[in-house]
């Protein structure tokens, strides 16, 4: 059994997130189960359940938007939680939601750490030019 969810494993990190929703999907409606939890997958992507519901539908299953508008998304995050929960607050929680919207983007190590000392929402934005400027 172990051999079998390495492999599996093995193969499931060499696929895109896209295909790998799919392959999720196919095998709940295979297996005839009643629910999938998308968990953890959901922290940083929210468009994740945009495309669990294609995949339901059955249609093709929508890529993950572009570096630029993830960063944007995140951003749009950040200012709705410092109106909310004023600047300290969500500075503290951009520390961590930020880094999870860079989870896989190749050379984002900089920018994380970065991140984790972030204070103001003047650094989140200052951040987030040069992500999108570097990176995006």
């Amino acid at each position: 059994m172990s051999y079998i969810r390495s492999a599996i494993s093995k193969f499931l990190k060499t696929q895109p997130p896209a295909r790998i929703i799919a392959l999720g999907f196919a095998l709940l409606i295979l297996c005839g189960a009643a629910l999938l939890m998308l968990g953890r997958t959901t922290f940083g992507d929210p468009w994740v359940f945009e495309q669990a519901q294609a995949a339901l539908r059955g249609e093709a299953v929508p890529e993950t938007p572009p570096l630029c508008d993830r960063v944007d998304t995140a951003l749009r995050q950040f200012r709705l939680a410092a109106q909310d929960k004023g600047e300290h607050i969500a500075c503290l929680e951009a520390r961590k939601h930020f880094a999870w919207y860079l989870r896989g983007v190749a050379h984002s190590g900089y920018y994380k750490e970065k991140i984790s000392a972030i204070s103001t929402m003047d650094e989140i934005e200052r951040i987030a030019d040069g992500i999108k400027r570097d990176l995006g």
